[in-house]
């Protein structure tokens, strides 16, 4: 009934013979199965066509005109805040937040709105922490994901210095599981990205030639050193003994 909410009598009706007719299509589609199976298929399927109705309904009741008005709210309160303020549910709310999302650029303009602290936060806790900060984890905001990624990670080489953050961590995945593991852990891996990886693998190789130098570098200088000690107790040991010889002449 939700879906009749705020219709004309034109609407309802028009709704009401849209349903039927689709009940008669089905009936005529699926003649000879089991009844209480064509039913519960038929139902499933109206089920569904509802919730696209209610969504629609939603969006024109809350959204459709007032979309940059949403979105600065959205940005100055937050989800929680304004969901709140319009008095939806949170599977209403996910509904304007998509409609946002995939229309109107939502997350974007969220991002570059506070660029300074985003930034901050992908430099120091990487692209999966700013996925749970906007709450975007499905697979479905993936492309939205991606422009906020390429904002982030590519504007004043962000990807670059979230590699130096994390030094240490990179070098020892580079060294135990290569270059193309580091590569898609930072999301690089399209050709798009292939200038940014390329600094990136520079500065990793280059990394990884002075830890080996410098251990190999310690690795002598000890080496050195010890034989510097054992010739030096060799040497004591022979005036010792030329001591020791003198004396008894």
């Amino acid at each position: 009934m939700s879906a009749y909410i705020g219709c004309s009598i034109c609407e309802v009706l028009w709704l009401h013979n849209k349903v039927c007719a689709r009940r008669v299509f089905y009936a005529n589609l699926f003649d000879g199965l089991d009844r209480a199976l064509v039913s519960c298929i038929i139902l499933n399927l109206y089920i569904k066509t509802m919730n696209l109705q209610d969504k629609n309904m939603l969006i024109e009741r809350y959204a459709r005109g007032r979309e940059s008005l949403l979105i600065e709210r959205y940005i100055k309160d937050g989800p929680a805040d304004l969901s709140e303020q319009l008095g939806i549910t949170p599977k209403e709310w996910k509904a304007l937040f998509d409609h946002l999302v995939f229309e109107y650029n939502l997350l974007y303009k969220t991002v570059i709105s506070s660029a300074d602290f985003f930034s901050e936060s992908y430099i120091k806790y990487g692209m999966a922490h700013i996925r749970d900060i906007l709450d975007i984890n499905d697979e479905a905001y993936d492309i939205s994901c991606e422009q906020v990624f390429d904002f982030l990670a590519m504007t004043n080489d962000g990807v670059y210095y979230h590699v130096l953050e994390h030094r240490d961590r990179y070098l020892m995945a580079f060294k135990a599981r290569g270059g193309d593991f580091v590569r898609k852990v930072l999301g690089l891996w399209k050709k798009k990205y292939d200038g940014q990886w390329e600094k990136i693998l520079d500065f990793l190789l280059n990394s990884c030639c002075e830890a080996l130098f410098s251990g190999q570098t310690l690795e002598h200088g000890l080496r050195s050193f010890l034989w510097l000690i054992n010739a030096q107790r060799e040497h004591r040991a022979v005036e010792k003994s030329e001591i020791a010889r003198k004396g008894l002449a």
